[in-house]
């Protein structure tokens, strides 16, 4: 017998998954526990993680083991033989995100940059855990931010003179030399790159001064004629005093999600989540590097190494109908909204060409295949392993439903 074939055509059987909690101290102290349904812990829980990462693995309820681990046991069986050959784990970690405070400014590297940066930091002997460390795995991170409440982020390099144009209308002397490097002649990526290069690697004095100086312009525009962005250069810097990452951030678009819409962002894509809710997927890795804005640690060589700076606008993408898939130029991830309010959740059943998770945000529904069967209320996850083959859907509220399938990529 074909052990492998055996494996893979096994009844898994779908479960219930719980998830990872992490507790990060931008995070919001309220919002994923309301969205659980339980008592907050009173401290920060900034992201809820439905995955297999090795940092954070999701349980499988009724097994009572973790999904990294159920994977590594029966690989065929729940990614089935195309993922296990392209990826050999789950490539896609799926997340709520909860902003109280600003993130980091940041970036994600490319595959072959975290290929090569994770290799470095093995062979140098840095625990995978370490707070020092910058690549706690070799995989991308590309990601997809969707909101559930009103969401604010900066993300993506405005046009440099459009930049220079706004640090000039501010009126404040120590702001000058900031319009003078973005007006510099040039292309657009290598005038931002030696002024975001000038700004991060300045001494600290007086990076603080000029931190300090943006917010004192800021407060000098009429509260009625400020713009959005200059609203938040404000509230950052009231959370970062003194940190450069203000004066960084104001050169990045200011982005606004309404519920439902949804943001992706590639490799170097130098961004800051802001505020709000959302369900955030992205491939199953955690290597973050960030350049300021945060206590936690910065590697301003490494994220300069892998920034995109050319300019680009953050293409926002609405969900329009009840069954609406969002446009994601990656392979290892797709995600769809349903939404029983623009019409009937799928009546049809739906074919498994992989792992999948489904997460509830409102309302409930029921999932069956074959003889198995979950019910899965506001807050609540499954995963349908590929041996589960089909399932269907069933809406189980007397209201409306929100969920969101999380499925691998088509291919690219």
């Amino acid at each position: 017998m074909d052990h492998n074939k055996a494996v893979s055509e096994r009844d898994f059987a779908m479960d219930l998954l719980e998830g990872v909690t992490q507790g990060y101290d931008w995070g919001d102290r309220a919002a994923i526990p309301a969205l659980l349904g339980r008592k907050p812990s009173g401290k920060p829980e900034a992201e809820y993680w439905l995955g297999a990462h090795p940092n954070g693995p999701a349980k499988l309820v009724e097994r009572t083991t973790s999904l990294d681990e159920v994977i590594a046991a029966d690989t065929l069986a729940l990614l089935g033989d195309e993922i296990t050959a392209k990826f050999g784990q789950l490539p896609y970690l799926l997340k709520i995100l909860a902003a109280d405070k600003p993130l980091s400014i940041q970036a994600h590297p490319s595959l072959t940059q975290a290929a090569a940066g994770f290799e470095r930091e093995e062979k140098a002997g840095l625990d995978r855990k370490a707070p020092n460390r910058s690549y706690r795995d070799a995989n991308h991170k590309p990601e997809l931010i969707c909101a559930l409440t009103r969401f604010q982020a900066k993300c993506g390099f405005k046009p440099a003179d459009q930049s220079a144009q706004l640090f000039r209308s501010l009126r404040h002397s120590a702001l000058q030399p900031v319009a003078e490097r973005l007006s510099q002649p040039g292309e657009d990526a290598a005038v931002l790159a030696d002024t975001v290069g000038w700004l991060l690697r300045m001494p600290p004095e007086e990076a603080s001064r000029l931190a300090t100086a943006l917010n004192d312009a800021v407060l000098g525009v009429a509260a009625d004629a400020r713009t959005p962005e200059l609203d938040w250069t404000r509230r950052i810097f009231e959370v970062f005093r003194g940190d450069v990452g203000v004066v960084v951030a104001l050169l990045l678009n200011h982005v606004v999600l309404q519920p439902g819409e949804a943001v992706f962002l590639g490799a170097g894509n130098m961004h800051c989540y802001l505020s709000g809710v959302g369900v955030e997927l992205m491939a199953n890795s955690d290597n973050v590097l960030r350049g300021g804005l945060t206590s936690k640690f910065v590697d301003v060589d490494e994220l300069l190494a892998n920034v995109n700076y050319e300019p680009s606008a953050a293409p926002v993408q609405t969900a329009d109908s009840h069954d609406h898939s969002y446009d994601i130029p990656v392979p290892e991830f797709g995600l769809t909204r349903w939404d029983s309010s623009k019409g009937p959740l799928p009546t049809e059943s739906i074919r498994v060409n992989g792992p999948e998770i489904v997460l509830v945000t409102a309302g409930s529904l029921r999932i069956e295949s074959g003889s198995s069967a979950i019910e899965l209320g506001q807050g609540a996850a499954g995963f349908i392993a590929h041996s589960d083959t089909a399932y269907s859907v069933t809406d189980r509220s007397a209201g409306s439903t929100v969920a969101w399938r999380a499925t691998v990529g088509k291919e690219q």
